[in-house]
């Protein structure tokens, strides 16, 4: 039971948690007798105790004080850490009581918290401690998910939503030619386990004939490893220990003292049978991969058509993805809906019918309802699935879909406009990235299929890329529009979801030029202004300049 007791309350103690209670609120210790126990279990205990001494010089100096503990009898030493534990545990009680009567200010408060969340993650004594005191700090016992007797699946006290974390792995790359003795990589290991308070139970080190090595720590926590290739200049180590977060600072200081100035990358994972991998992005004709590992999936189903995923993304807010590519991000989303929407319509000087190819997600639409001309929206999607789960995951969109001016048909955009008999006002083309079925959308077939679906001054906006990565689709989507439409302009805006970000809109007249607005109307809007709205097009020089002679 002593044994139980010890490994429980120093997995909770190693560390400056035990310097931050001990010196804030200074309990003094007094002489106890224990009355069981042998002199053999007691100086073990002590022997422990000791180490822990040894590290921790506030403690050792608060047991100190107590004089008449200082004795060779090892009943007296084996007193000494019980009292020890008994102050822990009182410190803990005081703790909890502060922290729920409100009895800190903001950044104590902070400060305890942390502290007691970290002996709470490695200490069962602790997790016991604190629930039997469940109200004080409601969040804590919600970031952990502990077990119930009755059902081990089951957890208590965990939000829904909420993932099991099971440890946290930190993964580092090192540039350096150094060489490492194995007792180089001793030291080094030893020393990263004191500055991150992990406890290494066993080190093996394994040199090899390039000079390189293997050193390979198990902690109580987890493990550590160290593999080092100085012929190529290059140092691989990895941390894994059971706990909310590893001090990554910490483990750098440690790398620098012991390389100089060397390059070092470290970054940190989160490990547990809950936590999803952090969403990638792949965007059609962009090199590389885009991952955003804080990002959390609210929804994810697949179509006949394509997947489809609602997410939380810092920074991003929430994002709608179709087979893994953003599509509409909460931070942005107005600037490419509004760009997409309102020059056209305000090129137009009586827009009443609009269609929209594409645009389930409805972003495109509530731009298009701000228009009190309008009288009929038709929007042409061909996966209904996306609109449902827009409806059911962005503010205002369903409200959108449930205006009586908007008309809904599921089916292939193309084949729905070939059916069309009433010409529009404006066709807005808000379409994914040119793959697959939706490329037939970015060729000079569609610009004449809309050409010919549009009124006498109809307009035809379409999104068309980025001009950093679709420099030549873009090109070809102005050369094949200019060959059906007298007036052919570039939209352009800054999109920070989308790889690429200066993302561009093609707008085409029928007959006056799109680049003058035909209507002042005050709307609701962020960025478009009505009295500004040559500003959103990009001057016809500096589109040469950028792509080149269109011919």
């Amino acid at each position: 039971m002593l044994d139980n007791l010890l490994e429980g309350l120093f997995g909770a103690i190693v560390g400056s948690a035990i310097v931050a209670f001990t010196a804030y609120l200074g309990f003094k210790l007094t002489r106890r007798t224990v009355k069981h126990g042998s002199h053999d279990q007691a100086a073990e205990l002590m022997l422990r105790l000791d180490h822990v001494f040894v590290e921790h010089p506030q403690l050792r100096g608060l047991i100190s004080e107590e004089a008449t503990l200082a004795s060779d009898d090892p009943v007296l030493e084996h007193a000494r850490f019980r009292a020890a534990t008994e102050l822990i545990a009182d410190t803990l009680e005081g703790i909890l009581d502060r922290l729920a009567l409100g009895e800190y200010d903001a950044d104590d408060a902070k400060s305890w918290r942390d502290y007691v969340h970290e002996t709470y993650t490695r200490s069962p004594q602790v997790r016991d401690l604190v629930a039997r005191k469940p109200d004080w700090y409601p969040t804590l016992v919600a970031q952990e998910k502990v077990p119930t007797g009755d059902d081990k699946a089951k957890a208590r006290g965990t939000p829904e939503g909420k993932k099991e974390l099971l440890g946290t792995h930190l993964v580092g790359d090192l540039w350096s030619p150094k060489i490492l003795s194995t007792e180089d990589a001793r030291h080094l290991l030893q020393d990263v386990a004191v500055a991150v308070r992990v406890n290494i139970k066993e080190l093996v080190v394994v040199p090899f004939a390039n000079a390189g090595l293997t050193a390979i720590a198990v902690l109580a926590e987890s493990h550590m490893s160290l593999h080092t290739w100085p012929e190529r200049g290059y140092v691989a180590f990895d941390l894994f220990t059971c706990g909310p977060s590893v001090d990554s600072s910490a483990v750098a200081s440690v790398f620098e003292s012991a390389f100089g100035a060397a390059r070092l990358h470290l970054r940190e994972l989160r490990r547990g049978p809950d936590v999803a991998p952090p969403f990638s992005e792949r965007t059609p004709d962009v090199p590389g991969e885009h991952l955003y590992p804080g990002a959390t999936t609210l929804e994810r189903l697949d179509s006949v058509h394509q997947s489809i995923a609602v997410l939380e993304v810092p920074g991003l807010g929430r994002v709608l993805a179709l087979d893994d590519v953003i599509q509409v991000a909460e931070l942005d989303a107005y600037v490419y809906h509004e760009l997409i929407v309102h020059p056209a319509l305000c090129a137009h000087p009586n827009p009443q019918a609009v269609t929209i190819v594409g645009g389930g997600d409805g972003h495109a639409l509530l731009e298009v309802l701000k228009h009190p001309e309008v009288r009929s929206v038709r929007l042409l999607e061909h996966d209904d699935k996306v609109i449902g789960v827009a409806k059911a995951s962005f503010k205002g969109v369903s409200a959108g879909f449930a205006d009586r001016r908007v008309h809904v048909e599921i089916g292939d955009a193309m084949d729905l406009l070939k059916a069309t008999t009433s010409p529009a006002d404006v066709i807005i083309c808000d379409m994914t990235d040119p793959v697959g079925q939706a490329a037939r959308f970015f060729s000079g077939a569609f610009y004449r299929l809309a050409e010919s679906r549009l009124g006498s001054d109809g307009i035809l906006v379409a999104q068309i890329g980025s001009l950093h990565w679709h420099g030549d689709l873009i090109k070809e989507c102005l050369l094949e529009a200019r060959r059906v439409f007298p007036h052919v302009s570039l939209l352009a805006g800054a999109m920070a979801s989308y790889h690429g970000a200066w993302w561009t809109f093609l707008v085409a007249g029928r007959s006056g030029d799109p680049r003058r607005a035909a209507r002042q109307v005050e709307l609701p809007t962020r960025l478009y202004r009505t009295e500004e709205h040559s500003w959103y097009f990009m001057p016809e020089s500096i589109v040469l300049s950028l792509l080149g002679p269109l011919e």
